[in-house]
């Protein structure tokens, strides 16, 4: 097995050698050891050494270790980190888990087992980071791909087909027959369309968080949905709408996928769905309720499942829409599920840790 490759930044001579010397005591083959004494020259290593792990000291005259591990990440996202202070505290703690590091310790209680340990389940992390983020890439590039091999034979039939239909060569019957083809070929747009969508959220890893008022949120919706609203006669009731931390356009989908829904399930009846807020002790609910309706308590996990749905294709959609909600609700540490609306439809509930 070949050695770990870990860089010690410290500006202190004495720790250097006593980190050193607690890694390579008695495994002198398990471990490739480069040292630097400033964070400058612990960036300059970093881009020549390429180590596994950076052990860095939190104190660092100039730039404090926070900072230098701020700019290894820029060249070096997937680099373990452990940060080594002199005196610890919970603010300290945030600050360097905020920058990145996997893991702390005071100077003064590190043990050399400890350590080891640290180091070897900081760098088993950032390697597994490392891989999901390639499987996040890949899954992107083969989304992309798809989405353009398949968008352009399909862009050619339903062009081709709407001058066939409008030549006045084709009889009824065969008009009818040509209705068909695109609006197939449209339905096969949209599901390429939604799959696009979701493997580009299901590969998001992180997002960024921003105060995000609600009222806007569904603002942007009835925006986006207005010709399906007014084509449906469809009412949204709002109330008690608040601001949440979040990322507003992935939010914006999220409510623009239950109002949707709500509105093409409606069974006939004039969609009326009712948007609010409530504040609770440990969460804050945001709440989509509609008239349909609503879904068998047996299928209510089901339906957040990809391409799961409870009806057939006499209501067109993709089926991907419910789990696009739920990866988008998991990336802001949030859940999502589905109950019975007081009034009989869909209860949708979106909970929020209160502590975003």
């Amino acid at each position: 097995m070949a050695p770990l490759r870990v860089l010690i930044i410290d500006d202190s001579e004495d720790d250097r050698e006593a980190f050193r010397r607690m890694l390579t005591h008695g495994l002198p083959a398990a471990y490739d050891v480069v040292e630097a004494a400033s964070g400058e020259e612990g960036v300059r290593s970093c881009l020549a050494f390429s180590p596994d792990c950076i052990l860095l000291d939190y104190s660092l005259p100039g730039r404090n270790g926070v900072a230098v591990l701020e700019e290894i990440r820029k060249s070096r996202p997937f680099a373990a980190a452990v940060m080594l202070t002199g005196h610890g505290s919970e603010m300290v703690a945030v600050d360097v888990m905020k920058a990145g590091a996997q893991d702390y310790f005071t100077k003064d209680s590190v043990s050399r087992d400890a350590l080891r340990r640290a180091i070897a389940n900081a760098v088993d992390r950032q390697r597994l980071a490392a891989r999901l983020d390639q499987h996040r890439q890949s899954l992107e590039i083969f989304s992309r791909a798809m989405a353009h091999d398949l968008k352009e034979p399909l862009r050619t039939i339903r062009s081709f087909g709407g001058l066939v239909r409008a030549s006045g060569a084709l009889s009824d019957d065969d008009r009818r027959l040509m209705d068909n083809v695109l609006r197939a070929a449209g339905n096969m747009e949209e599901l390429i369309a939604a799959i696009t969508r979701y493997t580009r959220v299901e590969s998001q890893g992180w997002i960024d968080c921003k105060p995000v008022p609600m009222a806007e949120v569904l603002r942007q919706v009835r925006a986006n949905l207005l010709r399906q609203i007014e084509a449906t006669g469809a009412v949204i009731e709002a109330r008690d709408l608040e601001t949440v931390e979040g990322d507003g356009p992935l939010l914006v989908q999220l409510l623009q996928n239950l109002v949707s829904n709500a509105i093409r399930y409606a069974a006939g009846r004039r969609p009326a769905i009712d948007v609010s807020m409530a504040r609770g002790e440990d969460v804050v609910e945001f709440r989509v309720a509609d008239n349909g309706p609503g879904v068998p308590e047996d299928f209510r996990e089901d339906i957040f499942r990809p391409f799961k749905r409870l009806v057939g294709r006499e209501i067109e959609g993709s089926g991907l829409g419910l789990a696009i909600c739920r990866r988008i609700a998991e990336l802001h540490g949030a859940t999502i599920r589905c109950d019975a609306a007081p009034k009989g439809g869909a209860l949708f509930v979106l909970c929020f840790p209160v502590s975003r």
